[in-house]
Formats: C-alpha cells, structure tokens, sequence
C-alpha cells in the first residue's frame, strides 16, 4: 500500500457568462488506498449533470490545471478523464466536465513509467489505463468511474502498447505489443487470446463478428467459443467493409460494391452500385446513411451518398457527384458535410435529408476535423477554425497545443459539441 500522500485540488479559470473568476476549489486531503476523494462541501458529485444546450457561441469554458504534465486526455458522459505525472508518480484525475472542478485523482504508483501515448481508455464497467512500475511489471488497471479506486490489476509482460477501450458489449481490447493483441473481461481482468483480434472483422451492435466465407458469424465470445453465435448467410464471399444497424436492420457493405440489408438474420435486400468501395455506412434513426466511393473512375476521386431501408436505396439528394467523403467530409447526427478535392477545398453543408444546403465555405488547406453540435471544427496548421453549420460562417479560432516530445501530434479530444486541449499541466474545454 502506497504511504499517504496530500492533495489539493488543481486551479479552475472558469468562464462564465463572459467573466473570468479564478479559484481554488477545497482544502488538502489524503490519498488512501491510492485513491484522492478530494472531497469538500462544493465538489460536484459523480453524474451531476450534462453540459447545457450550445448558446450561439464557441468560447473557452474552463482550464483546469492538474499540477504535473499532462500525458493523455479521454472524455466521457459528464466527466473528463487525464493521464498526469506528478514529479514521478503517475495519477489519473477525473474533472468535471461541466465546470471543470476536480472529481478525483489516483494515484497508481509513486514512481514508473506511462505506456506509450494512448494509455487511457473509458469502458462501460470503468476507466481503463496501463503502465510499467518500477520493478519493470506491467499493468493493465480498471478504475471505478464514480471514484477513482481500483477494480482490478492485470499483471502484464509490459505497459499495454495500445488500449481500445470497449469493443464489444464487457469486451475490452488492446495491443499487448507492436504486433500482438488481446481481449480482456471487464468484469475481471482476465486476458484472453483464443481469438486474435486481427482475426476479428467488425462489431455490430456490441457484438464481435467474424466473416467465414460466405458466412457472417455474429456474437463471437472470445471467453468461451462454444457460445452460441447467429450465423448470417452472405450472398458473395467478398469481404465485408462498413458495418451499421438500426432497431430494425443490420446493413453491410462489402468491397465490391455490394449492400446488403438482414432483418433478425434474415435476408431483406441485397443492392449492386456502380463504385466500389463502401466507405461509411451511420445509423440515422430508421435509416441508413452510406457513402460509396471510388478512386479510380474517370472522373478521379467521387462519392456518392444514398439512404438505405427497409426497402432499399434512394440517393441522397443535392450532394453532387465528385466530393471526397475520406478526409473531406463529416457524417453527423444533424448534417452532412462534404468537402471536394483540389486546392479550392470547397465544404458544402445539407441537413440529414441532404435536399436543404445548409452553407458554402472556401476553406482551401483545412481539414473537416467533427461535427461540435452546431459547429464544425477544421483543422488548419496550428488552429482550429471553428464553423457554425447554419451557413458555415466562421465563428472563432482555437490554437493547437504543440506536439509533445513523446507524440507525434497535438493532444486534444473532441465530444460531441466541445473541444478539449491539452498544454503541459492545463486541459482547457471550448464549446
């Protein structure tokens, strides 16, 4: 058992209604059982809220500081979760994500070494996180979400090269090295390798599935093999690409162009379309919205957009043929936005139905980054440009942290409608 240490809760620089307060939120506390509850009269409590609804605006909201360097950042529900190295000792803090005051922190070893860079992960049973202590033993560790203390410790040859989080309905997954791979039980911590995850081909609705030739397997355990899975019946042996199911269909697509739609396994509708690789395919309430590209037709890169059915295929209206869905475009929950090829960079924006144009933007040399909500991040260079969907108007910029010395990019994360960075020692939300 870790000695005790003293904690206090890390500065917020709060942004209300366009005032600035800066405080320092509670008294010391002490870190038992390697866990800081950090608790006083005004913490939040776990599931205290959601964000409220977007204001018209996208501003700074809060920056936490956690008071070591800041290592990786995951987001969740109503909290942010960040990797951090305190002078030697590696802690992961829970913050607020509302207001950004401080959850909890802790603290998995006085002193040792994180796993590479995406070393924290959040599951469904807790948050997921890897490192090497001292004497050269990996962990693989499960948090609890509401406090912080420890539900289980696997023993690993090394820290976990890559975290998945949850891949399938109590499934974790990870990267055990460079080159090997492993499911573990989120309920225990067992490890299992019965079934290579390469050797997996998709998840549909929380389920593992394999694809045997011609035949789809749907509910792979990789626990217990003798399971019982649903076997799904393909009309070719052509591997299957994007995966997607409403409450009332399970639609694929497959490498040669083919879709495919199984209500309860069973067959409704197979279509052919003329371009070949079905990039996307995103549940939309009951439809299906999919993006079938190809980079060798004539005309270069296109894409094309349909709605899928129960009935079948109906092309999305006003999206012309010719735009880049890869990089150039965004499928979200209220809008698509499709983004055309060339130096022009030109974004086009419509509502779900694809026949209301939403906006035109010019934004030569940015990227399509997500969809924020109302907004649309791209990414260009150092910044954020951040657009409001209703007509694409820029509304504000926000800097890029600097890549770290240990990673190969800038560290933020985005939610569904805020923007988190990471500098040093400081997460900052903007919404």
């Amino acid at each position: 058992m870790p000695t005790p240490v003293q904690c206090s809760r890390p500065t917020i620089d709060v942004v209300t209604n366009g005032i600035r307060v800066r405080s320092r939120r509670g008294a010391a506390c002490l870190v038992l059982l390697m866990v800081a509850a950090c608790a006083s009269d005004d913490s939040p409590s776990v599931g205290r809220g959601s964000l409220p609804p977007q204001d018209g605006t996208f501003d700074k909201q809060w920056s936490a500081r956690l008071g070591g360097e800041v290592v990786n950042v995951v987001t969740a529900d109503s909290e942010i979760y960040v990797a951090v190295e305190r002078d030697k000792a590696l802690e992961v803090a829970a913050v607020d994500l509302v207001d950004g005051a401080f959850r909890w922190t802790a603290t998995l070893a006085d002193s040792g070494s994180w796993a590479v860079e995406w070393n924290l992960a959040t599951t469904s049973a807790g948050v997921m996180t890897s490192y090497v202590d001292d004497a050269g033993n990996g962990h693989l560790v499960l948090l609890d979400r509401s406090s912080g203390s420890e539900v289980w410790d696997t023993r690993l040859e090394d820290s976990a090269y890559e975290l998945w989080g949850e891949v399938a309905d109590g499934i974790g997954g990870l990267m055990t090295g460079e080159e090997s791979a492993a499911f573990v039980d989120l309920q225990t911590g067992a490890l299992s390798t019965n079934v290579e995850p390469e050797g997996i081909d998709g998840v549909v609705d929380g389920q593992l599935v394999v694809q045997d030739g011609s035949t789809l397997r749907v509910g792979i355990d990789p626990f217990d093999l003798s399971a019982k899975v649903t076997e799904i019946q393909l009309s070719s042996i052509a591997p299957v690409h994007a995966w997607t199911k409403t409450d009332k269909l399970l639609v694929l697509g497959a490498v040669d162009g083919t879709v495919s739609a199984f209500v309860d396994g069973e067959p409704r509708w197979s279509i052919d379309v003329d371009l070949p690789d079905v990039k996307d395919l995103r549940a939309v309430g009951d439809h299906v919205l999919g993006v079938i590209s190809s980079s060798e037709s004539p005309d270069g890169y296109r894409s094309e957009y349909f709605w899928f059915d129960e009935r079948g295929a109906s092309p999305l209206g006003g999206v012309p043929a010719g735009f880049e869905h890869a990089d150039g475009g965004l499928l979200g929950d209220t809008a698509v936005v499709v983004g055309s090829i060339g130096p022009a960079g030109v974004l086009l924006a419509f509502d779900q139905s694809g026949t209301t144009e939403l906006g035109t933007f010019d934004g030569a040399g940015a990227e399509p980054t997500d969809i924020l909500g109302q907004y649309i991040a791209l990414g260009d260079g150092a910044e954020f440009r951040i657009l409001a969907l209703d007509g694409l108007n820029e509304v504000a910029r926000v800097q890029k942290p600097p890549p770290r010395p240990f990673m190969t990019h800038s560290l933020f994360r985005i939610g569904d409608d805020y923007l988190v960075t990471a500098d040093a020692d400081e997460v900052t939300l903007y919404r």
